[in-house]
Parts: C-alpha cells; sequence; structure tokens
C-alpha cells in the first residue's frame, strides 16, 4: 500500500468509527444483547473478545437488581428468582462457555430449580454448605437433599449472592 491508500483508509475507517459508534466485531446469534444463549466468539481476537463482553456480559451486569427473590429465610420460603435474574445466570454461564469454545446453549429445569431453590434456603437458615446436609439441619427436605448432592447440584458463589443455585442447568458436561 503506498501513503495516499492509508491515507484514504485511515479516513474511510475514522468516517466509519464517527457514523457508527455502536457498531462491534461481535453480536449474539439473535442480534440482540439479551440474548442468553447461540454465542460464538474467536477466543483469539482481542477485538472480537472485547466486543463479546461488553455486548453479553455487560448486558447482565444489573443481575443483583433483576434477582426478585420471592423467598423468606426466616419464614422458611424457599421462593423463586425472577426470569430476568434466570437469563443473566444464563448469559453469564454461556459467556463463560463461548470463550472456552464450548457450546453456549445451557438451559435451565424448572423442577431442578425449584430443589435449588429449597437447597439455599437451607443452606441460608444453617449459615453453611454441604453437599451432605444432615436430615437435623433446619429446612431440611428431601429435595434440598437431593439438590445439594454433587452430581446434581451447580452453585455459583459469588461476592454479592452468597448461594445461587443455577437451576439445573443442562448442558453442563464439556464437548470432546
Amino acid at each position: 500500500m503506498n501513503r495516499h491508500s492509508i491515507s484514504a483508509f485511515s479516513a474511510v475507517l475514522a468516517v466509519c468509527l464517527v457514523i457508527a459508534p455502536g457498531l462491534s466485531a461481535w453480536t449474539p446469534g439473535t442480534g440482540s444483547p439479551a440474548a442468553a444463549t447461540g454465542f460464538v466468539v474467536n477466543p483469539m481476537d482481542r477485538t472480537d473478545v472485547l466486543a463479546f463482553y461488553n455486548t453479553v456480559y455487560q448486558a447482565s451486569a444489573n443481575y443483583e437488581a433483576n434477582m426478585a427473590w420471592t423467598g423468606n429465610v426466616g419464614g422458611g420460603v424457599a421462593g423463586t428468582t425472577s426470569v430476568a435474574f434466570k437469563e443473566d445466570v444464563r448469559r453469564r454461564i454461556n459467556f463463560y462457555r463461548a470463550l472456552s469454545e464450548q457450546p453456549a446453549d445451557i438451559t435451565l429445569d424448572a423442577t431442578k430449580c425449584a430443589k435449588d431453590q429449597e437447597a439455599v434456603l437451607m443452606f441460608a437458615r444453617n449459615g453453611q454448605l454441604s453437599h451432605f446436609p444432615p436430615a437435623s439441619w433446619i429446612y431440611y427436605t428431601a429435595n434440598a437433599s437431593e439438590a445439594a448432592v454433587p452430581a446434581t447440584s451447580h452453585w455459583v458463589i459469588t461476592d454479592q449472592v452468597r448461594w445461587m443455585p443455577t437451576c439445573g442447568m443442562t448442558g453442563w458436561a464439556t464437548s470432546s
């Protein structure tokens, strides 16, 4: 490329950045930052990863406000969380799966989600986690005990939400 070609290319690039600052190198499969599955990203392309982070990861940055938990630890009510919160959880897990080049297709199971909520209630009330909680624990139920077993439990522990169930996500196994 000669100096004139480089100048012309730079001018076109600058115009594109000014006219279309919202365009990025990556968009979710549905074209919506609210998508929670179907992501594909090239982890070796810094621009792609940055756009992916700014679009997908940041789309669930407000997860605490979306939680809308309906339970009550003192009253023994496991409750549930909002659909928006569950989608935030799916989006975040699928974000990491896509970055590791795994299928970003995690789904939720409503029955397992309810059992997970019972386990979270039991953990919160007793102030500890256990894969094999004793039957003497407050709010112990067969469902809570089942959800706590390592083969069935999927827990995300964060600084904001101490025990956040991932609602029996399927598709968790890695591809080989």
